[in-house]
């Protein structure tokens, strides 16, 4: 499951910017600031095309849980 901090560090791994994340997930900069932030409820839907931007691009999931980048 995408947490803010599971977010940070997958951007961190694939040196993305909030807006590029943005626009590889097809949603607003603002967004990807309030769920890192954790201001306010995130739908679903959104966390879901975040974690699918994130995984189109390679991240390694098991390098990041494990407190490493690539």
């Amino acid at each position: 499951m995408l947490t803010p901090e599971r977010s940070q560090a997958a951007r961190g791994q694939l040196q993305w910017t909030r807006e590029r994340l943005a626009l590889e997930a097809g949603v607003g900069v603002q967004t990807v600031i309030e769920f890192e932030l954790e201001q306010g409820a995130i739908a679903p839907a959104i966390i879901a095309a975040l974690t699918g931007a994130l995984e189109a691009a390679g991240v390694d999931w098991a390098a990041l849980d494990s407190g490493g980048r690539l």
